[in-house]
């Protein structure tokens, strides 16, 4: 797969590489944040559609990484960086997002940097620019896709667009997995209160007591497979639920730094990590895996990365009045200590073991801390 990575210019207009002119291609847009199985799903339509028609699969997919809102830039944009600045919303890292659509079979990848002048492109200008300058003939979305400055351009006008020009066919995709979900308009993270993997609250109410719920907290109506249902899960927790709807384990990826060493006191060293850019689950207690990848900026061990079964904390450590401040960190299931300080490490999430607690002594924690590996040790593989 060739891979461009595009950086508009300052008033938004893109450069697109040269192909070749007598290729059409097949192309999908979207910023697919979550790589969910419904982004899968479109991704692999795209190839399958390009193959058929003896044409180039095209992704093109959205840097969530823009800059920072100035003075002169208007509300919307204000709110299009709002939105894609904030780190939390980041689901899956973009490394493991053009992995993933590598293995799709796609031809080519365009990583388009989101910048303020490029986020007041309208719809039709840059669905000119793709048949234009990267020869699309079919553009293949999800039903409920929008794009374009103020997001405009969703499924009805591209539509529009496509029956009026006759330069290309929209190919809307049917919507996958299950139906729809109701979630809580704004909502924050709520930490379970029991050990074990959390249920949802909706699933033993009648239809009276569901409809009472989705009024009392202002719910949206979202498909099950969406990013922000993912979100909404892990901050609930609820683990294994969001794995099914992205198809694999949520993962999060940072560098190893030093900390208080109170796990190393305690007999369970910890890797501490830093630098986190994906949305980190509610806290509490997990089983995982960790996954060495190697001093950073070294390429180190990413071929054949080390994986360990894990358990996983995030939040603060209670126990202790001196630590208040929210972390994440992992104890690594191995024989020998491993010393993982500026490595990167990503940690991959099974399901939800326990809520943090506050111990009243060490040995106290020290027995939950051997409860939590044995829990590891029982139901995660590598």
């Amino acid at each position: 797969m060739q891979i461009e990575r595009i950086e508009p210019g300052e008033t938004g207009a893109i450069e697109w590489p040269a192909i070749d002119k007598d290729k059409r291609s097949v192309v999908t847009v979207g910023n697919f944040d979550g790589m969910h199985r419904g982004h899968q799903a479109i991704i692999e339509k795209t190839v399958r559609l390009a193959k058929k028609h003896d044409c180039m699969s095209i992704v093109i997919m959205f840097d969530n990484t823009v800059c920072k809102a100035d003075k002169n830039a208007d509300k919307v944009a204000d709110k299009v960086a709002d939105k894609r600045n904030a780190a939390q919303n980041i689901l899956t890292d973009i490394s493991d997002r053009i992995k993933i659509i590598e293995k799709s079979g796609a031809d080519r990848l365009y990583i388009i940097k989101y910048t303020f002048a490029f986020s007041r492109t309208t719809y039709i200008s840059f669905l000119g620019q793709l048949v234009g300058r990267a020869g699309m003939r079919t553009l293949v979305l999800g039903k409920d896709a929008h794009m374009g400055a103020d997001r405009m351009g969703d499924v009805k006008a591209v539509k529009r667009m496509a029956e009026a020009t006759g330069v290309f066919e929209l190919e809307a995709i049917e919507d996958s997995g299950p139906e729809f979900v109701r979630i809580p308009a704004d909502f924050k993270p709520e930490a379970p209160e029991e050990d074990g993997e959390p249920k949802d609250i909706l699933s033993n109410m009648n239809k009276a007591e569901k409809r009472a719920w989705t009024k009392k907290h202002n719910c949206k109506k979202y498909r099950a497979w969406s990013s922000t249902n993912v979100r909404f899960l892990l901050s609930r927790g609820r683990i294994k639920d969001a794995n099914e709807i992205l198809g694999r384990c949520h993962a999060i990826r940072g560098t190893v730094v030093h900390g208080l060493k109170r796990g190393r006191e305690l007999g369970f060293p910890t890797a501490n990590l830093d630098g986190i850019m994906q949305y980190i689950p509610v806290d509490g207690v997990y089983a995982g895996r960790l996954i060495d990848e190697g001093i950073e900026n070294e390429m180190q061990n990413t071929a054949h990365p080390r994986v360990y079964p894990a358990a996983i904390s995030i939040g603060a450590k209670s126990t202790f009045d001196d630590c208040n401040e929210r972390s994440v960190e992992a104890f690594a299931l191995c024989d020998d200590w491993i010393d993982l300080y500026g490595h990167r490490v990503s940690l991959e999430f099974e399901g939800f073991i326990r809520p943090q607690r506050r111990f009243c002594n060490a040995e106290e924690l020290i027995e939950a801390l051997k409860q939590n590996a044995q829990y590891v040790r029982e139901n995660v593989t590598v």
